[in-house]
């Protein structure tokens, strides 16, 4: 959609929800628009140039937005992508829940922590969903260090997504999901690259976790060697930490594990759920 179709569409009193592509170097030297998209509460946004992006939402005047997915079609330097989320948070100040892709890669010199790319938005006060596929030039993917500022920033967190390759040298210990899931209690859904597997916490320590709300939990890779023990050893921690996780093999909603995970858990489930229906 080009600058002065925005601008219609920006007039538009009643529209809530509105999907686009932009590309507004037809801009030339129009006045900027300001103040539209009153009652706009779902905006879908998607360009190659991250400008463009930009002046959508500083089009916008809308108390009403929850909902902001923005798709980046071109490699983004990290600084222009930081800046980019600190002008997000001020025009976006009221959502709920936020999809950032970039579908290159986020350039970066040096090893960057998720938590640092997005720092701008943690002061987003009421999130509760946050997807993102943040590629970076150094492998990094998030990491306990990551989860702890996003449960601090979002105690209200519902959904939390990282869609990543899970190549990285670390990733997301068991600690981590314990943790977010201690300290956000809403939480019903968590992906991430890969589980890093070298520590875990004794079993006997974690109890049963019967008010966690998570149901849905994703992780492509495991890092670290792992004996077939240690395979069980992490099912029953999951088991524990989520037990009311849904892993019905093709059923909509389940939970993607690796099999040599599954398998274990699948097993202990049906144990537990045996015993509790013989009581």
């Amino acid at each position: 959609m080009d600058y002065p179709a925005m601008k219609v569409f920006s007039a538009l009193a009643n529209l809530r929800e509105l999907s686009v592509e932009v590309h507004l170097n037809d801009m030339g030297s129009q006045a900027p628009c300001r103040g539209g998209f009153a009652a706009l509460e779902i905006f879908r946004v998607g360009s190659a140039y991250l400008p463009d992006i930009e002046e959508s939402l500083q089009m916008m005047a809308s108390s009403r937005l929850r909902n902001l997915k923005v798709a980046i079609h071109r490699s983004v330097d990290a600084q222009q992508l930081t800046a980019f989320l600190d002008s997000l948070r001020r025009t976006a100040v009221g959502i709920s829940s936020l999809s950032l892709k970039v579908d290159c890669s986020v350039r970066t010199e040096t090893p960057i922590a998720r938590v640092e790319l997005l720092e701008p938005v943690l002061s987003l006060r009421h999130m509760q969903e946050l997807t993102c596929s943040l590629r970076t030039y150094c492998d990094t993917e998030v990491s306990d260090h990551d989860i702890a500022a996003f449960a601090t920033a979002w105690p209200d967190l519902r959904v939390l997504n990282f869609i990543e390759r899970g190549f990285a040298e670390k990733g997301v210990t068991v600690f981590a999901l314990l943790d977010i899931t201690r300290r956000c209690p809403r939480m019903e859904s968590m992906s991430f690259g890969q589980l890093d597997c070298r520590h875990f916490p004794e079993t006997h320590s974690i109890p049963y976790m019967e008010q966690s709300r998570v149901q849905h939990l994703d992780f492509k890779y495991l890092l670290g060697y792992m004996s077939p023990a240690d395979f069980w050893i992490l099912a029953s921690l999951i088991d524990r930490i989520f037990p009311h996780l849904v892993i019905v093999p093709d059923m909509q909603g389940t939970s993607r594990l690796p099999p040599e995970v599954l398998e274990p858990l699948t097993t202990i489930r049906a144990s537990r759920d045996g015993g509790s229906k013989m009581d």
